[in-house]
């Protein structure tokens, strides 16, 4: 009995011993992963701070050489300076990127779509990128979108790169004007302004005829398609619109776009609809024998388009 109880003492004895050192060991265990969660996070933290930053730097920087090459190709074929001048606009890229607070790959990629649009020196695509950042700036809109828009409406008048800032301002006339914004302006834009150019009408009677709409009825898609009804319903009108424009004395064809003859026109068929005519007025039209008053069935014969219709007999209904 005297062995066994010697031999459960040195058990225990041992027992103990292993315990200490397994607790021994769990404790280093435990700090040497500490140590290493901490250099884990200590590893991503600089991962953020500095290295993603410099990798996001390099990769902004390729691409906005990327972006300045691309408007490289273009030079031969589309700018009279030379490949020489390339330089130079890249440097002005990125000060206007600066000035307005815009990415400067974003800024190249503008500069591209006005070089592409046909702007033929470096002078005339400096200052369609300077305005297209005004526009984009003010407009809360990006840079791309905002040379898009300008472009299209400076090639669908065949006006002069020079004259873009004319052109910003009547996108911010209409949309203080109308129920509109730089964004949906910008947006549908394209889909007018070449119809309007080709017909020959003038850009401010399409922009006046946007505001006025917007402001009647706060949709500019709608009202974009009113235009193009107009137009397309005055260059080639269908049976009854012809009829129906012969009847009311209203010209027709193409022109009857020309200028700002268009907007003189709607406000006579306004003035008729709602009725305001002097007895001078009433005198003049029995006597080219026409219908003087106007109505909205007239309104819907002449454009068959029904939303159309709508937005041109609102206009027409409200005194502008």
């Amino acid at each position: 009995s005297n062995r066994l109880a010697e031999r459960f003492k040195r058990l225990m004895k041992l027992a103990t011993s292993m315990g200490k050192g397994l607790n021994t060991m769990g404790k280093a265990a435990q700090r040497a992963f500490y140590m290493y969660e901490m250099g884990a996070r200590a590893a991503r933290l600089a991962f953020q701070l500095m290295v993603k930053p410099l990798m996001d730097a390099t990769k902004a920087a390729m691409d906005f050489e990327r972006g300045i090459a691309e408007v490289s190709t273009l030079m031969g074929k589309d700018l009279q300076e030379s490949a020489k001048d390339l330089p130079g606009m890249a440097d002005n890229v990125k000060k206007l990127a600066v000035e307005f607070g815009k990415m400067p790959v974003d800024t190249a990629r503008a500069l591209y779509f006005a070089v592409s649009a046909g702007a033929t020196s470096a002078k005339e695509a400096n200052e369609v990128l300077r305005v297209s950042l005004m526009l984009a700036t003010a407009g809360l809109i990006d840079a791309e979108q905002a040379t898009r828009a300008l472009v299209t409406v400076i090639n669908a008048f065949g006006e002069k790169f020079e004259n873009a800032e004319k052109i910003s301002d009547l996108f911010f006339i209409t949309v203080q004007k109308g129920i509109t914004t730089v964004g949906e302006l910008a947006n549908k834009i394209g889909r007018v302004a070449g119809m309007a150019g080709a017909a020959g009408m003038s850009m401010e009677t399409m922009f006046t005829f946007i505001a006025a709409g917007t402001q009647v009825t706060g949709m500019t898609a709608a009202t974009v398609t009113g235009l193009r009804s107009a137009i397309n319903t005055l260059l080639r009108p269908g049976k009854t619109a012809r009829d129906t424009f012969k009847r009311l004395g209203i010209e027709f064809g193409a022109s009857s776009l020309q200028g700002n003859k268009f907007i003189h026109t709607l406000r006579e068929m306004g003035r008729r609809l709602r009725g305001d005519l002097t007895t001078k007025d009433i005198a003049r039209f029995k006597e080219l024998g026409v219908q003087a008053r106007l109505t909205s069935k007239d309104i819907g014969d002449m454009i068959p388009n029904m939303r159309a219709s709508a937005v041109v007999l609102a206009l027409l209904r409200n005194k502008t």
